[in-house]
């Protein structure tokens, strides 16, 4: 078992908690999660209440783990709430307006909320309404229902750093692995390539990087500052 502030709150033996993706998170799947060790989730979308009591009472006959009811939109009966809480340790609310009475009836049926948010100022809303947990929608499938002013630029720059990154670790791979012994210039295989230094930006001398290909004549640029 791994104790985080997740597993203590919430009873699972593992702090994950399987992603309600709609119609695609199947009851098997959040049983099958909840039996590990997670938290499974299933869905209301297009759900009757009736039918969502069925669906919850087979699954609690089938594991004694921790599951989750996630309710999407504003569009949230009452009453199914109430049925969830009373089958299951979590609700989820999504895409929706943090409301104090949604967090009540859950309360009420023993279960905890965790609201997904998309703002700082929805997070505060639901601090304010009384949820257990808050946790960040931007990386729910792209989707981000608020956006503070400035939310989209900083998302764009963050993976514009990460792809910067990426394309620099590449660079460091392919440079080890075709010129390991030479001053880390890019190699080719054709033999007559004249390969440029990354850092200094000015040919480097080495003809025919790759291994064992061509003449090995390259500058010594560890000196180069």
């Amino acid at each position: 078992m791994i104790r985080t502030r997740l597993t203590e709150l919430v009873g699972c033996a593992l702090p994950i908690q399987q992603a309600p993706m709609g119609t695609v998170s199947s009851p098997q799947l959040a049983v099958a999660v909840a039996g590990a060790g997670g938290i499974g989730s299933v869905n209301t979308l297009a759900m009757s209440r009736d039918v969502l009591r069925r669906c919850l009472d087979e699954m609690r006959e089938q594991t004694d783990g921790v599951l989750a009811v996630s309710f999407l939109t504003n569009d949230i009966d009452l009453d199914a709430v109430a049925d969830g809480a009373a089958r299951a340790r979590v609700i989820d609310f999504f895409w929706s307006d943090p409301r104090s009475d949604l967090v009540d009836i859950a309360h009420r049926g023993g279960a905890l909320v965790n609201w997904q948010v998309g703002s700082r100022q929805e997070a505060l809303a639901a601090v304010r309404a009384g949820a257990d947990m808050v946790r960040s929608g931007c990386r729910g499938g792209g989707a981000l229902p608020r956006r503070e002013p400035g939310a989209a630029t900083a998302v764009r720059g963050t993976r514009r750093r990460r792809r910067a990154r990426a394309r620099r670790r590449r660079h460091r791979r392919l440079s080890r692995h075709r010129c390991r012994d030479s001053c880390g210039g890019i190699g080719c295989a054709d033999g007559n390539s004249l390969h440029r230094h990354p850092r200094i930006g000015s040919p480097c001398g080495l003809q025919g990087g790759g291994r064992g290909g061509g003449s090995r004549q390259h500058a010594d640029h560890r000196r180069v500052q």
